[in-house]
Formats: structure tokens, sequence, C-alpha cells
């Protein structure tokens, strides 16, 4: 990396920080401020060390402030956090235990081997992991020494990490510890585990596995012995009796352990077995077939594929790797038109590991697959085989709103067609979702944009509304982890960063804010944008494609995006543009929302819709209504009202919200929009936008109805106590407790509060009383038992 790429990287990080450290004064709420932290100690500059530092020590129980106090090398942070995990009833000592065994540091394997005989199951697994992750030979007898753990879960974790660090000091203990256990299953385990060491001198442990009575014993045994390097006729004397042993297991490992020394012999063995109506017989033949050289058994191998049995096929299909890509060809063609979508799903795994497999089967998967697994390894193919025709197919499936089969997608699209290619399907892309920002800007980073980096470093530090700030979250920090890599970047992100321009200057700062438009302007803002910017730049565009772009309209550039855009959303598809051009866009309109205070007559699709939605006819309604949204630029703001309203009442709550956050930004003090957004959020768990609107009406900014109050207090106390705000939550609901007392919700919650406030005695009767009026609840029933139990014993 030159120097001009280490000088950027440096500014960029710079920025962040700067950025990130104007949010934390911004007073969000605690999630958001602990995510920040994290973004913060991600920047990875020394000055942020004593603002991580002090948020940890604030907030010890916060799983972010933990992460981000262990970026930092201090020796201050790592004895805090000592002092911290020495605390019994300390959150989190498993992550703390984590975090410190990534300083990899010799001498703390002393100061954590003592919590491998900690009380809390989770904290010796975390040791256990950490140690392992400090590595040598202190860490190893350490770890020996609790093999024997009561928790198999633990005991097997200790011994697989033992076997994969292969110490050779820790082999007399475990064959110690295999002496003394008398659990069978965990000694079969551990003859697994040590046949990992491939020593000779574990011989003796193996030979007496040869000999017990247990089936998984002896079958491990024989699969050690095979892998020792031992001659021939010592293999075959300790193996060749097994070789017809009514276990299934038993008998693949003899039949694997011979295969290299008498292959002829263990065909007959393999055919019999293929040939069995035991279904777990041939599911092992499948097996076999996948560890041995396969020239010979293709005829076995294509019976199996046609198995009758769908876990003899899916088996097989895993052991196609082992054969010749022609006899692998013809086979996965067959398989990729079974029934099972499991085995569809693996048979395209495999094709995309042949380079030369050829697409057409594939494509025609890719426009009839709908489950996720099967689309995106459909998806994942076209990554690695690009071709200009799957294009058309891939953009089937642009509005699925699952994330693995968006990343997929994102891939695929950039394989085929590059930057540009993916910034075509980016407005179609649901960006409401801050996981999706982020897939489309790893991709778009990775393939060599830093331009768009740089963009979203500019939006982050203008943002000022809370869901905007914590959208970017995401991409920031894996922005980061991109940016961490330093020379083992993707190699076009490297070269852009190390390119040598001819005006080469720091990052431009933040542009102007747009000035806040005037009120007679303002319902023609929000279309006229994208519209204007197309035409300037010259590039014709279809009406389609404007309506995607206007479906997705916020630029978070906008110094109106907290009041005129919605909030946690982004259009990624302008990003990357330059400084200036953006400029020479922006210019122009203003003067085309001063021509465009032209007044048109009503549509008729709208007077279609208000008299549908005035007699309840709903369906009819939504489709005038989309109509106008379709037709005009500038179409009535009750249009978005009404969809909202009515998509909530069909239980489409994503897409009514969209409607009603569009609303809410042109009419933000609408008593009956907010209320009802509030009721979306709380069916999506959006317990953050559900307090910052009903606080509004609690707070007498907005007018509620009395049956509007009851029913906001009673949200907005839960989902104060949801995000740990259990004052504010305790205050809402002992004011609705009193008022209804036969709520035994209002009472679960704020007991819940009460509890971790640390007032278990009102805790103790407000649970009393919650649990006479629980009656028939059973859910509700058994969280106030199961709090009860927690408030009698003090919270332990």
């Amino acid at each position: 990396m030159n120097e001009v790429a280490i000088k950027r990287l440096k500014e960029l990080r710079e920025k962040i920080t700067l950025a990130v450290s104007r949010s934390l004064g911004a007073g969000f709420s605690e999630p958001t401020t602990a995510k920040l932290t994290l973004l913060l100690a991600e920047a990875g500059l020394p000055q942020s060390e004593g603002i991580v530092y002090s948020y940890l020590q604030n907030h010890p129980d916060q799983e972010e402030s933990i992460i981000a106090g262990s970026r930092f090398a201090s020796e201050e942070i790592e004895t805090f956090l000592l002092e911290l995990l020495k605390q019994p009833r300390s959150l989190h000592r498993d992550l703390i235990v984590e975090q410190l065994g990534t300083r990899k540091k010799a001498d703390m394997v002393a100061k954590l081997q003592p919590y491998l005989a900690d009380s809390d199951r989770h904290v010796r697994f975390q040791t256990a992991n950490a140690l392992f992750n400090i590595g040598g030979k202190d860490a190893a007898l350490a770890l020996c020494e609790f093999i024997s753990d009561p928790d198999e879960w633990i005991s097997m974790t200790i011994l697989r990490l033992l076997c994969i660090m292969r110490e050779l000091e820790s082999i007399p203990i475990l064959i110690d510890k295999y002496r003394q256990d008398e659990d069978l299953r965990r000694k079969a385990l551990m003859i697994s585990f040590l046949a990992r060491f491939r020593s000779v001198t574990l011989l003796p442990i193996f030979d007496e596995g040869l000999q017990a009575r247990d089936a998984r014993l002896r079958a491990n045994s024989i699969e050690a012995v095979g892998d020792l390097a031992l001659p021939p006729d010592d293999i075959k004397k300790r193996v060749e009796e097994h070789l017809h042993d009514p276990n299934n297991r038993i008998r693949a490992n003899a039949i694997l352990a011979l295969a290299k020394l008498e292959p002829e012999k263990i065909k007959p063995e393999l055919q019999e077995m293929v040939n069995s109506n035991d279904v777990q017989l041939r599911r092992s033949a499948a097996f076999i077939l996948g560890m041995i050289p396969s020239d010979e058994y293709h005829d076995l191998g294509a019976a199996l594929i046609a198995d009758k049995s769908e876990v003899v096929r899916k088996r097989m299909i895993q052991s196609l790797r082992n054969f010749s890509s022609e006899f692998v060809f013809n086979q996965l063609d067959l398989a990729l038109s079974d029934h099972n979508k499991w085995i569809r799903k693996h048979a395209t795994d495999m094709a995309t590991r042949l380079s030369k497999f050829p697409h057409k089967k594939i494509l025609g998967l890719l426009k009839t697959e709908r489950a996720a697994p099967n689309l995106e390894s459909c998806l994942n193919f076209f990554v690695t085989h690009p071709v200009e025709e799957a294009m058309t197919a891939i953009k089937l499936h642009v509005k699925d709103r699952r994330l693995p089969v968006v990343k997929a997608l994102l891939a695929a699209v950039a394989a085929i067609g590059g930057v540009e290619g993916v910034k075509s399907v980016a407005p179609r892309l649901e960006q409401r979702d801050p996981q999706v920002i982020r897939a489309l800007s790893e991709i778009l980073i990775k393939a060599g944009e830093r331009k768009i980096l740089e963009d979203l470093v500019e939006r982050f530090a203008q943002l000022k509304h809370e869901n905007q700030v914590e959208a970017l979250i995401p991409s920031l920090s894996s922005s980061l982890k991109i940016l961490d890599q330093g020379d083992k970047m993707p190699e076009p992100l490297l070269r852009n960063f190390e390119k040598i321009e001819v005006a080469d200057r720091p990052m431009a700062p933040a542009r102007p804010p747009v000035s806040e438009p005037s009120p007679e302007s303002e319902e023609t803002e929000e279309p006229t944008l994208p519209e204007t910017s197309d035409l300037d730049s010259g590039v014709a565009e279809s009406v389609a494609d404007v309506e995607e772009t206007d479906e997705l309209d916020l630029d978070l550039s906008s110094a109106g995006s907290e009041e005129g855009g919605l909030p946690g959303l982004m259009n990624l598809s302008g990003l990357g543009d330059d400084g200036d051009e953006a400029a020479e866009k922006e210019k122009p309109v203003s003067k085309v929302k001063k021509t465009a205070r032209v007044k048109k007559e009503v549509s008729p699709h709208y007077r279609a819709g208000i008299k549908a939605y005035n007699v309840g006819k709903y369906k009819r309604a939504v489709v005038e209504f989309s109509r106008v949204l379709e037709s005009e630029t500038k179409p009535p703001a009750n249009v978005y009202l009404y969809m909202g309203l009515m998509l909530t009442d069909q239980k489409k709550y994503e897409e009514a919200r969209d409607y009603l956050l569009s609303f809410v930004n042109k009419a933000p003090d609408h008593p009956r929009a907010n209320f009802t957004l509030g009721k979306i959020y709380k069916q999506l768990k959006n317990w953050n936008g559900l307090i910052e609107i009903y606080e509004r009406f609690v707070g007498g900014e907005l007018e509620a109805t009395p049956k509007m109050k009851t029913k906001i207090y009673h949200d907005l106390g839960i989902a104060s106590v949801l995000v740990a705000k259990y004052e504010r939550g305790a205050q809402l609901l002992d004011s609705l407790a009193k008022l209804h007392p036969e709520d035994a919700e209002v009472g679960y919650y704020l007991a819940l509060a009460q509890f971790h406030l640390g007032k278990m005695s009102n805790a103790g009767q407000t649970l009393h009383q919650a649990s006479k009026t629980a009656v028939g609840n059973k859910r509700l029933s058994s969280l106030i038992e199961a709090l009860a139990a927690k408030v009698r014993t003090g919270g332990f």
C-alpha cells in the first residue's frame, strides 16, 4: 500500500471519528449510543480510547461497550474488564472472557484459567475458546485439567480444541483422562479427537477401543487405526475382521481403512451395500464413495443418485466432488430436476464448484425456485459463472426482501454487470432495511467505488434523525472492516485508494444544506428532485424507471432530511457522483418547483378511491389510489394517509409504514396518522420508533382521544421497558395499573421494570396481583411465574 492510500485511509477514519463523536452528543437512545461507541472504536483512532473507556465504565452492562473497549490494547481497560469478570452478578461475563482471549497475550492464560471452573457454563465455554485463541503449551495444559467438565458440551469442546492445538505435552493427560472416564459416548468422542494427532504412541488406546463392546468406540477406533502410518499388514490384521460387522458405521469405517490397501477387496462389499434394502446402509455407501478413489464406481454412484430415498440421494450429491467432471455433469442434470428442494439446492451448490458446468439448467431453476436457500444457491452460481443472459432472470427477484437472497442477487449482478449493473437495480431494492443498505454499499465498495464510501461518510455526518443514523451504522461498520484488511482488501478498491490523481486532495467537505423549500412548493419537492436531475444529465428514462426512483426517493445529503425525508431510508443509487456534478444538478431544482405550482383537476382515480374508502371497499380503494400514485407526479397528500390506514387494516405493516411516513413528513402533527404509525411500529417491534411518536402524545404535542391515551400509555410503557428505560416504563405503567388493575400484561411489565430497578418488594406485590388476573393466559402466566422465581431469589 503506497503513501497516498495510507493518507486517504487515515483521512476517512478521522472523518468517521468526527461524525460519530458529534452523533454521540445528540442525545440518542441508549441502544443507538452503544452502537455509535462501537463504531467509534472500530474507526481505530487512538484519541477515541478515552471516550470509549468512559462509556465502558458508565455502561458495563452493554455488549457494545465491552467489545468497543476490547479493541484498544490499554492495560487500564484490561484491568477494568478483569475486575468486572470477578463480579458474579456482572452481565455478559462470557463476552468479557471472549474479548480478553482475542488479545492473545501469554500472561492472560493464568488470569483466565480459573474461569474454566466457573459456575456459569457459558463463561466456562468461552474461557476454553479464549485459551485456544491464545494458544501455546500453557493454554493446552490448562484445558487438559478441565477435560472432564460435567457439562458434555464443554468437555467435548475442550477435547476438540486440544486436538486442533496438537500440543504433544497434552497426550499423556488425554490418555489418563480417557482411562478414568466411564462415559462410553465421551470415550468414543475422545478416540475420534485423539485420532487427529495421528500418533503411533496412541495405538494401545485404539487397540483397547477395537475390543470394546460399544459400537461407537469400535467404529471410531477403526477409523483412528486406518489413519495411522502403520505397515499395511498391521492395519489389515486389526481391521479386516470388522468388514462384515452388522453395524453400518463399523462396516463403513473398515471399508475406508482397507480402501487404500486392497481396493479390489472392497468393491463387492460396496456393491452389496448399494443393493441393500437398508436405507442407512445405502447412505453409508454414498458416504464411502465420496472418500475413496472413484474411477471404478461410476455405476454405483449413478444408482445412488437415482435412489428412492431422499437421504441417500442427498448424501450421494455431496459425494460427487470425488468423481470426474463428465460423470458429475450427467448426474447433476438429473439431480437438478429432483422434486426435493434440498436435493436441488445441494446439486446447484455442486454445480457452482464446476467452472465449465452449463448454465441453462440453473437459469431455468432461477426462474422457478421460490425457497430462499435454493434462490441463493442459483444466484451464487452466476457469481462464479457470469453470463449476460442470466441478468433478466436475476432481476425477477429484485423485490425479494429476504436478506440472504438480496446479498446473493447483488453479488450476481456485480459479477455480470459490474458497478453500473448494481446501480441499475439499487433503486428497486428495499432500502428501508439497514442490512440491505449495508449489503449494497459493501458490494459497491468492494468493486472499487471509493467515492461511495466517501459519500457514505459525508451523508452520515449530516444526519440528525436517530433512525437515519442507526440505518447507516451497519454500512459504515462493514466498510471499516473492509479497510481493516489493509493490503488484503479487494484489489479494485486498493488500486483506487493508491491511484494518484492530478488534483489529489482530501475528501470534499460536506455539501452545504439545500435551503428549506417554501410552503407553496413543499408538495412538489419529493417527486421533482429525481426527475429534474435525470433530465439535466441528459439521460432519458422510461416511466417505469422514474416510478422506481420516486418510490425510494430520499437523499440523505439534504439538510431537510429530518423533516422532509423518511427516517431510516436511503437512496444509494446517487452515491458516488462527483460533488460538482451533483451541485450542478441541484441548481435547477428551485426553478422547477416554482413553475410546477400548476393546479390540476382532481384525478378520476382519486375520486373513485375516496368513494370506495368511504363505503369501506378497501381493496377497490387501494387499486384506485395506487393508480393515482402511478399516474401523478404530485398526488394529493391524503392518498398516502388512506393507503397507510387501509394497509394497516389488511396487516401489511411494512407497506403501511412507508405510506404513513410519507404522509407524516408532510403533516407531522396529524394525530391519527401518528397513532396508527405507532401501532405499526409495535407490530414490527420497532420500539424506539414507537417511543419517539407516543412521547409526543404524552407530552401534549399531539392531541389524543381518551381511548387513544389508554393504548398509548400501555404500549409506550411496555416499549420503554423493552429498551431498558425502566424508570420511564415504571412511571407510565404504574399510572395505568391504578386505572386498569385487571390488565395482567401491564402488571407483568411493571414488575419487570421494578425488578431491574432493584425494587424487589414492589415487584413481588405487582406480580402477585398480576397472577390473579392472568388466569387462562398460559404464556403470560409462565412469564409471571418465571419472573416471580427471580424476584424470590433476589435476581440470582
